[in-house]
């Protein structure tokens, strides 16, 4: 029993105190009534946050297990709920024992706020704890954790509309620094070890900013050694219908924010082009009824003498199409 209690509560841990643990900056106490059939243990933090949490067996193979997390706080967020959980302990001839179960929260904060509860089904079997779609404020995550050294992690997160600024939770910007808006859906792999986190998915957001930057769409693919990625294949249009390739090499160190930091990589426009001619949108507008009128440049291409090759001439041509 005490065992499993000792992993549960190094997930609460995990989840809401993150990297700002590297270092001890909590101290932790308890006790074990072993008639009682019951555990409990307190863990203050020094900056003024505290999770207690508490452990007892109800049958012959179930445990309860819930935990109080009063305002921990992490780079990002300040964090206040109650974790609760049924254990079934579960007895295998290949794996041994292990243990299964629900997670839930309720009363949660994130910054003095209410916040979405959290829900999903976990396993601790072989010093790692798997997640099986646990969702809270608006990330869904399965994979798993190692609860040992090296604590190897291999999490999936997907998100689906979700608004740009929420990124903050996976990117570590304070709150009102990315300044973003839209709507954001995407797939995080995230795998690795503590100390060595590999990045890697897809991100599309749409009907957005970032700082001045007004886009319709964007697609943006990563992947790289946290905290540098990699970014390519990867687009924006802007309000306007402009539309940018971007690629390079983004440092999270810099721009804590990953939408923020794409406007400082390089965008290349994207040219429709065929034998005869190069063009691409400059401006595009709408109005109320949904019509649509676009200017376009047009670039037409010369055969030189003999056919032998091509170059691009002087001529430059305007396209003013309305759309109905």
């Amino acid at each position: 029993m005490p065992k499993s209690f000792i992993f549960l509560l190094a997930v609460c841990v995990f989840f809401t105190a993150g990297p700002s643990f590297a270092e001890p900056l909590f101290s932790l106490n308890g006790q074990a009534d072993f008639a009682g059939k019951k555990a409990d243990f307190n863990l203050r933090l020094k900056d003024g946050g505290s999770i207690t949490a508490e452990l007892e067996k109800t049958a012959e193979k179930k445990l309860k297990f819930s935990a109080t997390i009063d305002h921990v706080r992490t780079p990002v967020f300040d964090v206040s709920s109650v974790f609760q959980s049924t254990i079934e302990v579960v007895e295998e001839p290949e794996t041994g024992r292990f243990y299964r179960g629900v997670l839930e929260s309720k009363y949660s904060l994130i910054n003095y706020k209410p916040a979405q509860e959290l829900s999903g089904f976990f396993e601790i079997k072989k010093e790692r704890l798997t997640l099986k779609n646990l969702s809270w404020s608006g990330f869904v995550v399965d994979g798993f954790v190692g609860l040992v050294p090296p604590y190897e992690i291999s999490l999936t997160l997907r998100f689906s509309e979700i608004p740009a600024e929420d990124l903050n939770v996976i990117t570590g910007c304070k709150s009102g620094e990315s300044r973003m808006e839209g709507l954001v859906s995407g797939r995080i792999q995230i795998s690795g070890f503590s100390d060595r986190l590999l990045l890697s998915g897809k991100l599309t957001a749409f009907d957005g900013a970032i700082d001045n930057l007004v886009y319709e769409n964007a697609v943006i693919n990563f992947d790289g050694m946290y905290p540098i990625l990699q970014i390519s294949e990867s687009s924006i249009t802007e309000d306007s219908g402009l539309s940018f390739n971007i690629e390079g090499n983004l440092d999270l160190r810099s721009h804590c924010n990953l939408m923020t930091g794409l406007i400082a990589l390089k965008m290349s426009p994207i040219i429709n082009e065929n034998v005869l001619h190069r063009e691409w949108t400059i401006k595009r507008s709408k109005d109320s009824e949904q019509r649509a009128t676009e200017f376009k440049y047009r670039m037409q291409k010369n055969d030189d003498v003999g056919g032998s090759s091509q170059k691009d001439s002087d001529m430059l041509s305007i396209e003013h199409n309305i759309q109905f």
